[in-house]
């Protein structure tokens, strides 16, 4: 599968991030508004026909919730199916299922394994993405990380901000805004770039992701330079 590596400009990414966050606030409110609160695991076998708050230690999604997910905890399991979205924040969320809608998550590891379906995009603040060999998402990725690992399937575009140095990028343009000028410029080799490259497969990708330095890619040079 091809997808297309896009150099999105940083507010736009920020602003997804901001997104994910409202959409976890959002849902927590109105959950307990309706309280729907289920403790902080889903057997196997059982069926929940609507929306649901898990939190505890160590949250486990083993059957299958007919609806939306907030889950807070500092382990997230997802083994079953979630026919919404799930919203969740923790040290590391990990995917194994099927999730009908998409993925809003702050934690320091999202992990989807080989048999992850995705049938929305994935919206990540934190640490590492990982996306198995075998996992699917069916649409986009908008990600702020300090790293990535990405084996899986994209049905369309990868937005992100990969590693220190373009999170050191995202914080001067923020900088400036608040200054209202460019007051604190950047390197020439951190400037940013407008070419975005031609489509690739996710694989031809990854080596340029997985780097946590400010390697070739991270600086928007080409490779070998």
């Amino acid at each position: 599968m091809h997808t297309r590596f896009a150099r999105t400009p940083f507010a736009n990414i920020f602003l997804a991030a901001l997104l994910a966050l409202s959409a976890s606030l959002a849902l927590f409110s109105t959950a307990h508004a309706q309280g729907i609160v289920y403790g902080d695991r889903v057997p196997v076998g059982t069926i929940v026909a609507n929306d649901v708050i898990l939190y505890g230690e160590t949250v486990i999604i083993d059957g299958t919730v007919e609806g939306d997910v907030l889950a807070i905890a500092t382990t997230v399991e997802v083994n079953g199916t979630i026919t919404g979205a799930l919203v969740s924040a923790g040290q590391s969320v990990r995917v194994s299922g099927n999730v009908g809608g998409s993925i809003y998550a702050a934690s320091l590891l999202l992990g989807l394994g080989p048999r992850a379906s995705i049938g929305r995009g994935v919206y990540f603040l934190g640490g590492e993405l990982d996306t198995a060999q075998g996992s699917t998402i069916q649409r986009d990725i908008s990600a702020v990380a300090l790293g990535a690992r990405l084996d899986g399937d994209l049905g369309r575009n990868m937005n992100a901000i990969i590693g220190p140095v373009e999170l050191f990028k995202l914080a001067v343009q923020g900088i400036n805004g608040l200054l209202g000028t460019n007051r604190i410029q950047l390197p020439p080799l951190l400037e940013p770039t407008s070419a975005a490259p031609s489509p690739a497969p996710v694989g031809a990708i990854v080596p340029r992701l997985q780097s946590m330095g400010p390697s070739a890619a991270a600086l928007g040079l080409p490779e070998g330079a």
